[in-house]
Parts: C-alpha cells; sequence; structure tokens
C-alpha cells in the first residue's frame, strides 16, 4: 500500500491517496495521524466535488422516463438516449443527445406515437450499428429501432408482451449463444413481473417468456449482471433475484426490498457485486454474498425526499463506489461519497430543474472527470441539466504506460495507446468482453478468444508489453477473467 502524505504549502498538508485499498475514513485517520507526526499544520481533509456552474439543455416533447448512454453513433463520444413519454400519444419520442466530447450535445428526435417507458442500445442485427428497444407501456409491446447510419432509425419489428404495462428493459446474453437478448418487466406484475426474450441476431426476437416466479410481481425496474459466480447473467427486480441457467431459464433466488429504482456495484469492496434499490425516502442497500444471496444493510434514508431515479458510480475517483439519486420533492440531485464498507456520508446537494426524474454519468466533457445529468418532468418546459465537474487533481499513474489513471482505459496494464476497439471505454489490455452482451466475461468471450491466437491483437492481446500478439501467454489472463466484469478503467469505473 502506498500513501503520498500529500502537497505541502505554506506548512499546509493536502493528502492524496494513491492506491485503491483504503476506505475514505480508513484513510482520513492515516493521513491525519502522519500530518501529526511530522508536526505540520493539519489542513482540514475533506472530499468535496466540484462542479462548473450548471448548464440547461432544451428537451423536446415531455415527461421523461428512462435515459442511459452509450456511443450510439460510434464516433468515439458518449451520447444519451433519453425516454420521453408524453402527456399523451401525439408528444413522445426518444430524444438522442449525441455528444460531441466538448460537454455539447446536438439533439435528435426518434418519434414514437405510443407511450415509449424504457430503452436500451445494442446491435441486435449484427451490422455494426447500434440499435434501439424501446418499451410501450400501454401498448403492451417492445419497438425495435434498426439504426440505418448517420444517426437514423427505422422502425422495424415489434415484439408483443403479454404483460399490462412493460417497463424497464436492458439487454444481455442470457443463453450463452453470443447473441444480444432482452429482458423486460411489467409494472403491474400482471401475469409475470419480468420476461425473457431470446435474441435471434437479425434484429427479430423469439416469443417472450415470462419468468414464472415472477407471478403477480410488480417491477419497475431491473438490473443484470452474475450474482452467484457461475458465468452465466441473472435479473434482479425490486422483489427478487432470478438466478440464469446460461440457456435462458431462471429461478428465484433472493428477495432484494422494494423500490422503484435500482443500480449495481460494489459498495464494500469485497469484489461481489452489491444492489441498492430506493424509492420515497429510503434507498435499500443489500450486499451481495456471491451465491446469488444478499445481506440487508442499513437503509440510507433522505428526509422528506421523493427519490426517483439512482446511480452508483466513483464520482468522485478515489476507487469508493458513490450513491447518486434524483429528488423530486426538492428538485435536487444528492450524492453520497461512499465509504468504501458500503456506507455513506452526509449527501452533497446540487439543485436542478423541476422534477428530476433519469439520471445519468459520464464524461461529457473528456476530461477524465465524471460528469451528471438529470431529465426533469416539467410539462411546461422540459429540459435536462448538465453538470460539469471540475477536472481532477489525480496525478497518478500506476501502470507506468503515461497516461493518468483517471484517464486510463485500462489502470491494471500498461497500454499507452490507449486502444479500445469496441469503444465501451474500457482498454483492449482490460477488456475480454468480446460480444459485449453485458460487460461481464462468461463462456461466450471464450470461444472468441480462442478464435483469436495468433492473431495480431490489440484484441485478446492482454500482456502486450512481454509478447505482441494474442497468445497462450494471454490465455492465462484470460481464465483470471472469467466472470468478472471488464477492468479497471479510470473512465467507466
Amino acid at each position: 500500500m502506498d500513501i503520498d502524505v500529500g502537497l505541502v504549502t505554506n506548512h499546509q498538508i493536502t493528502c492524496i491517496p494513491t492506491k485503491k485499498h483504503l476506505s475514505r475514513s480508513a484513510y482520513v485517520f492515516f493521513c491525519s495521524s502522519m500530518c501529526l507526526f511530522l508536526g505540520v499544520f493539519i489542513a482540514p481533509i475533506t472530499f468535496a466535488l466540484e462542479f462548473q456552474p450548471a448548464t440547461f439543455l432544451e428537451l423536446s416533447d415531455s415527461s421523461p422516463t428512462d435515459a442511459v448512454v452509450a456511443d450510439i453513433d460510434a464516433d468515439g463520444h458518449e451520447d444519451i438516449a433519453i425516454v420521453m413519454s408524453g402527456t399523451n400519444n401525439g408528444d413522445s419520442s426518444i430524444v438522442i443527445l449525441y455528444g460531441d466530447g466538448s460537454g455539447n450535445f446536438e439533439n435528435k428526435q426518434v418519434a414514437t406515437g405510443f407511450t415509449p417507458r424504457g430503452v436500451t442500445v445494442a446491435d441486435f442485427d449484427g451490422d455494426k450499428v447500434n440499435d434501439l428497444a424501446v418499451t410501450d407501456f400501454r401498448g403492451a409491446s417492445v419497438r425495435i429501432y434498426r439504426g440505418i447510419g448517420n444517426r437514423s432509425f427505422i422502425q422495424h419489428s415489434i415484439i408483443s408482451i403479454p404483460a399490462s404495462n412493460p417497463d424497464a428493459i436492458a439487454t444481455g446474453d442470457f443463453d450463452d449463444d453470443g447473441i444480444s437478448d432482452l429482458a423486460i418487466t411489467s409494472q403491474s406484475g400482471i401475469p409475470f413481473g419480468v420476461y425473457y426474450v431470446r435474441g435471434n441476431g437479425d434484429a427479430t426476437f423469439a416469443t417472450p417468456i415470462g419468468l414464472t416466479e415472477s407471478n403477480r410481481l410488480p417491477s419497475p425496474d431491473l438490473v443484470i449482471a452474475d450474482f452467484n459466480g457461475d458465468l452465466s447473467l441473472d435479473i434482479a427486480i425490486p422483489g427478487g433475484v432470478f438466478l440464469g441457467s446460461g440457456g435462458g431459464e431462471f429461478n428465484k433466488s433472493a428477495p432484494v426490498g422494494g423500490g422503484l429504482s435500482m443500480a449495481l456495484g460494489d459498495i464494500n469492496n469485497d469484489g461481489v457485486i452489491d444492489i441498492v434499490s430506493g424509492s420515497g425516502s429510503g434507498v435499500f442497500v443489500k450486499l451481495g454474498v456471491g451465491d446469488g444471496t444478499l445481506m440487508t444493510f442499513p437503509t440510507v434514508v433522505l428526509t422528506d425526499a421523493d427519490i426517483q431515479d439512482i446511480v452508483l458510480k466513483d464520482i468522485d475517483r478515489n476507487g469508493d463506489q458513490d450513491l447518486l439519486v434524483t429528488d423530486q420533492a426538492n428538485n435536487m440531485i444528492h450524492i453520497f461519497l461512499g465509504q468504501g464498507d458500503g456506507t455513506f456520508d452526509t449527501p452533497l446537494a446540487f439543485a436542478t430543474g423541476v422534477r428530476p426524474y433519469p439520471l445519468v454519468v459520464g464524461d461529457w466533457n473528456e476530461d477524465c472527470t465524471l460528469d451528471v445529468l438529470s431529465a426533469e418532468d416539467n410539462l411546461a418546459e422540459p429540459i435536462a441539466t448538465i453538470f460539469l465537474q471540475q477536472p481532477s487533481l489525480n496525478t497518478h499513474d500506476d501502470d507506468g504506460d503515461g497516461v493518468l489513471d483517471h484517464c486510463d482505459n485500462c489502470t491494471l496494464r500498461a497500454n499507452p495507446d490507449q486502444s479500445d476497439s469496441d469503444g465501451d471505454l474500457y482498454g483492449d489490455a482490460c477488456d475480454a468482453d468480446f460480444n459485449n452482451t453485458g460487460n461481464i466475461v462468461d463462456f461466450g468471450d471464450y470461444s472468441i478468444f480462442l478464435s483469436l491466437i495468433g492473431t495480431a491483437g490489440p484484441v485478446g492481446d492482454f500482456n502486450r508489453s512481454s509478447s505482441p500478439g494474442v497468445d497462450f501467454g494471454d490465455y492465462s489472463i484470460l481464465l483470471n477473467m472469467i466472470g468478472k466484469q471488464s477492468g479497471p478503467s479510470g473512465l467507466a469505473p
């Protein structure tokens, strides 16, 4: 463990961590002790976030309900797709904010004419162009929009869902065939709360299958991960965790605790995925055990709040997951900085427009610090509020490749070229999710890797510094990555 005691200016010390092994409280204690030992005046140790003044972007249509971040047009810059559900069928669309890498966005619409609720982005037909899948809340269906290039989409197919009010939607490879599938929730839970829809690889899909144990289980949100370490993707909703077999079958494992919105992250730094979910004034914290079960942890409470959306990200880049929520009762974004042990500090509050709802985090101006955007449910003037974070003071380069950690897309291995063939912000040297079906390395990725042996790379060449090209040295590294998330990356923590 390495610690820089800090920068000394006028006998004041600012402590700066160089490794990610200490919780915030342990780090403060260590730095304070060192400063006292040196007999130097101790400046207050704070981890305050600094954002530029908020900017506002007018949105077309009304009533945002969901948002997702992806490089939709594959130009190397993060974009944001926002669902505008509208007040009637003529006032709804998917608004796509195409980022230019400097913090500015071009606002374009994909007209829907129905009641969209949730959206996910993936290449469903294998043509290397991103497509959209959108739930129709009142129409009991999912609409597939094929990307045709030049930031344009056409409606391709409609998937009928035998449920009332389909809501959240996500994509992943649930049957390990290398093709993106869909998971869809029903807000009513009738007849089922969760549906699995197998992808055919040509932007068409098989008949939806309801998860039996989700019968009459209302499900406004979902998250996807491998919760039990069997290398197959699982589905979690507020009502429970459904463990996937890898063949498209699921069995319910553990309750989550309720809530309207969910997020994933390792909040206690034990290498196991945890879940937070919440609504009203409370955020329920469930720590993953690693076998698909969850351990209840103290609830995070906001007084007189109305929580709508939840995000877990390392917003301050100290190695601990932080909690961000939108609060409609107070028109605020609250940021709880994580301690690294499953607990969070007192929240920081940032004012937004009226009734903030979907919340996303990304590096909009590409300065290697995370920025925040919320879309506001203001019928009179729908807007997005954008907070650009001030540049980081982190000056560490742990892998010695000449790229500072907070700007490095692979902080584990030296990769001065920063190659990122699939544009997912995880550098090729740290990215074994070759099939891009959920960012978890699975058996589909293993099969793809075998076909890469003997090629020049950069995809699959993990040990490039010592042995250029994909070889059996890379194979050994791959085996240690199976079942884990791509990374680590300073750009996508």
